[in-house]
C-alpha cells in the first residue's frame, strides 16, 4: 500500500535546519497533508499556536539541543504529539528528550514511509485517546482508582495519596494503561501498540526508559520504587501489594 493510499489530511509542523527538509517537504507534497516547514526551532512555539498542527517533527542535533528546548516550551501549553528526528541517540539523550515532553524518537537514516507511518500512528493514538476520554466522560466514568493511585480522566491527571503526579503525555497514558490492566502483566508489544499505535523492536529501549522514569516519579510520592514490577518473560504490572 502506498503512502498516498494510506494518507489522511493531517497538519504537520516540520522543523529542520538541514537540507533534508527540502526532500521531506517534497515527499509530503505527494500526500494530502498540510505541512509547515521551519529551519529555526526558536519559532516553534509561535508556529504551533498559529498553525495548530496534529504533529510536530523536530530534528534534534548536537550540540545545541534547540529542539529539546523548543519541545519543553511547547509542552507548557499543548499536548500535540512531538517526534524527535535524530541520529542514533544514546540513552541519556533520549531521557533528556522524554523529560522535555517528546512522544517518540525516530532514528536517521529512515525512509519517508517509516517516518510517515510513525506520524500517523502518533496522531491516531492522540485522537483515539481524546475520543476515549470523551466517551468515558459521557458515560460518567471519571475516575479509576488503584490505591494509592487515582486517575481523574476529565482532568487527565493521576494522583498518588492525593498529590498530583507530574507526568508527560506518554507517562500518563502508560500509567493509566497499567491501572486499567491490573489482573495480568502487559507486554512490551501491548504497551508499544497502546502508546505508538504500532510496535517495533526498536521501541523497547524507549519503553524501558518510560518505565524507569515512572518508577522514580512514583517513588518520590511513596518512598517505594517497586510500584511497577517486572514479571520476567511477560512484561510489567502494578504491584498488587502496593498497600
Amino acid at each position: 500500500m502506498s503512502v498516498e493510499e494510506r494518507d489522511e489530511n493531517f497538519r504537520i509542523l516540520l522543523i529542520d535546519d538541514d537540507t533534508e527538509i527540502i526532500e521531506l517537504n517534497n515527499a509530503f507534497a505527494k500526500t494530502s497533508c498540510r505541512v509547515m516547514t521551519l529551519t529555526d526551532s526558536q519559532m516553534a512555539v509561535d508556529a504551533v499556536e498559529q498553525f495548530q498542527p496534529d504533529c510536530v517533527v523536530l530534528d534534534v542535533k548536537e550540540p545545541e539541543k534547540d529542539g529539546v528546548s523548543a519541545c519543553r516550551k511547547i509542552r507548557d501549553f499543548s499536548d500535540v504529539p512531538v517526534l524527535f528526528l535524530t541520529e542514533k541517540a544514546p540513552e541519556e539523550e533520549k531521557i533528556m528528550g522524554f523529560h522535555a515532553g517528546a512522544d517518540d524518537y525516530i532514528e536517521k537514516p529512515c525512509s519517508f514511509s517509516e517516518l510517515y507511518m510513525r506520524i500517523m500512528a502518533n496522531v491516531r493514538w492522540y485522537r483515539k485517546t481524546q475520543q476515549l476520554e470523551q466517551k468515558q466522560k459521557e458515560a460518567g466514568k471519571l475516575t479509576i482508582s488503584v490505591p494509592p493511585l487515582v486517575a481523574e480522566l476529565d482532568r487527565r491527571m493521576i494522583t498518588c495519596d492525593g498529590q498530583e503526579v507530574q507526568l508527560s503525555n506518554r507517562e500518563y497514558e502508560l500509567l493509566l494503561y497499567l491501572m486499567q490492566n491490573t489482573e495480568k502483566p502487559v507486554s512490551f508489544e501491548d504497551i508499544g501498540t497502546k502508546l505508538f499505535g504500532i510496535y517495533q523492536e526498536s521501541d523497547r529501549q524507549s519503553l524501558m526508559v518510560y518505565i524507569s522514569r515512572l518508577r522514580k516519579k512514583l517513588a518520590v510520592y511513596t518512598g517505594r520504587n517497586n510500584l511497577i514490577e517486572t514479571v520476567w518473560g511477560k512484561g510489567y504490572r502494578l504491584n498488587r501489594r502496593m498497600r
